[in-house]
């Protein structure tokens, strides 16, 4: 019986150890992407911008998942939708990176537009700088507010390039950001509530 308790006691000092260098991850990650959103290169094309802009937010988001599962992530449902954010960034990558180089040889400049949606956009960064740290006793629990807050940001980032932007492949893309993203948002809240 006392070998069994200490037994118990060993597996929960690992998993709170498990969470304690997921949360360290997640905000070392966190921090590095909020720098590289505010020191990156302006085109004199918002939507451009946009789209630099998420690749650095994809492979955030996809990192964090690859923490998540390294740190001894197993639950089925938390698993499936790691994997699928890690597979599902790297496809959209792919395809901004895609949009990027046809837009770049357009040279569309408008600065007026870009301005619009970087006074936007230095707005959410000052949000997501100010936000509280996730702290969660569960690994999944960690895992999903930080998930959220990335998905929350591609959100709002969404919505304010649909203002400014003129290409029709960026507003789909957008809206299509807000759906999926919004949608997981709200299941991983019931997961994790």
């Amino acid at each position: 019986s006392l070998s069994v308790e200490s037994n118990r006691n060993l597996d929960n000092v690992s998993a709170e150890d498990n969470v304690n260098r997921f949360l360290a991850k997640q905000r070392e990650i966190m921090k590095e992407l909020l720098q590289t959103l505010k020191k990156m290169e302006r085109t004199g094309n918002g939507s451009l911008d946009y789209l630099m802009e998420m690749i650095s937010l994809n492979e955030s988001a996809a990192t964090i998942s690859e923490s998540y599962l390294s740190h001894g992530g197993s639950d089925r449902q938390f698993t499936a939708i790691s994997k699928n954010i890690i597979s599902g960034h790297e496809d959209e990558i792919a395809k901004i990176n895609g949009l990027i180089n046809q837009y770049r040889l357009d040279e569309h400049k408008d600065e007026d537009k870009e301005s619009a949606y970087l006074e936007d956009f230095t707005g959410l960064l000052s949000k997501y700088e100010k936000m509280d740290k996730p702290a969660s006793d569960s690994l999944e629990h960690a895992y999903a507010a930080a998930i959220i807050r990335h998905h929350q940001m591609a959100v709002d980032m969404a919505r304010s390039i649909l203002e400014y932007t003129d290409y029709g492949e960026i507003k789909s893309m957008a809206q299509n950001t807000i759906n999926t993203r919004e949608q997981l948002i709200s299941d991983l809240k019931k997961l994790a509530p």
